[in-house]
């Protein structure tokens, strides 16, 4: 009796290699076409939600009334520092031109509203301050110095700044103050008396 050396039993049923490659190609091919199908899609895959959002109120308060004259020449008091100390770190060691001119110009702009604030005898006081800032002003604008002079105009603002600190803090100036805007009046009664 020979011996069947193709193997057992068992592998007498099992497919060929060119049927399990063939299995293969059918499983791919029925795989992407379900994964194209446009129903299996819409089956499986999560719809997006459009939710209407309502848009936003908007309402614009000014709040410019309700601020005291204090209350905004301290603003504009604390504004001046802030541009003030940006223009003198600007003009140190590695100056910045940009800087310098920007923080100059606010600087300027504050010290003029200060003024606007202020009533007549205590304003007067601030013009001469004002004349020096714009001149210094205009010097950096117009890029008329040489840098040697940088230290110069230094030490001007800090002078400047000195004087403003010790005489024009809001502190020192509530009680002079320019008149406050009138409050609002109640109507008149009528002849009814309503």
């Amino acid at each position: 009796m020979k011996r069947d050396l193709s193997g057992s039993c068992s592998d007498r049923n099992a497919p060929r290699p060119a049927a399990r490659l063939g299995l293969a190609a059918v499983c791919c091919l029925l795989s992407v076409m379900l994964a194209g199908c446009e129903s299996v899609q819409r089956k499986f895959i999560r719809k997006r939600k459009d939710v209407v959002r309502p848009s936003p109120i908007v309402q614009f308060r000014d709040y410019s009334q309700a601020m005291t004259l204090l209350d905004r020449y301290r603003k504009h008091y604390l504004l001046f520092q802030y541009w003030n100390d940006e223009l003198l770190q600007s003009l140190g060691f590695g100056m910045s031109e940009k800087a310098a001119r920007h923080g100059s110009g606010e600087a300027l702009q504050e010290l003029q509203t200060l003024r606007s604030l202020l009533q007549e005898p205590v304003a007067a006081k601030l013009d001469p301050l004002i004349a020096e800032r714009n001149t210094i002003h205009q010097r950096l604008m117009s890029s008329v110095y040489l840098p040697s002079q940088v230290g110069s105009m230094r030490q001007e603002l800090e002078r400047q700044t000195r004087l403003i600190y010790r005489d024009f803090t809001w502190r020192d100036v509530q009680e002079r103050l320019g008149a406050a805007p009138a409050p609002p009046t109640a109507p008149a009664p009528d002849a009814d008396g309503h």
